[in-house]
C-alpha cells in the first residue's frame, strides 16, 4: 500500500520517518519529495508498505501526530495527491515581484509606433 504524508518538516530524513513508521507495520520503501531545483524538502513524503494490513496500521500509528514539531497528515495516496504537493519553485527571476499586471501608477517608458506614450 502506498502512503501519503503531508506536513513534514523540511529537515526530516527519509530514514527517519522510516523508523517511525516501522513502529506500526513493515516498509518497502520511504521517499521524500524534494524540489527539483534546490533539493529541499517539499514536506511531503511516499511511504510504501508491504501489505494493505500494515498501510492501515501506519496511517492510522502516524496520522496527527507530532513529528520533528509538525502536525502530521496521513492519508493513503491517491492520484490526484499532486495536487497536494506545494507549487514552490526555486527562487528565481519568476518569483512574484515581476508577475502580473504593472502596479497602478506604473510608467512605460516603451515607444509604440513612433509616440512616446506613458511619460
Amino acid at each position: 500500500m502506498k502512503i501519503f504524508v503531508k506536513n513534514l518538516s523540511e529537515k526530516v530524513k527519509a530514514e527517519e520517518l522510516r523508523k517511525a513508521a516501522e513502529e506500526f507495520g513493515e516498509i518497502e520503501s520511504v521517499s521524500i519529495v524534494k524540489d527539483p531545483k534546490t533539493e529541499k524538502s517539499l514536506g511531503i513524503a511516499y511511504i510504501e508498505t508491504t501489505s494493505k494490513e500494515d498501510g492501515k496500521a501506519v496511517i492510522k500509528g502516524l496520522k496527527g501526530i507530532e513529528f520533528n514539531g509538525k502536525k502530521l497528515t496521513v492519508k493513503e495516496a491517491e492520484a490526484d495527491n499532486a495536487k497536494e504537493i506545494p507549487d514552490k519553485p526555486a527562487k528565481s527571476w519568476q518569483s512574484s515581484k515581476f508577475s502580473g499586471a504593472p502596479r497602478k501608477g506604473f510608467k512605460s517608458n516603451i515607444r509604440i509606433g513612433g509616440a512616446n506614450r506613458g511619460r
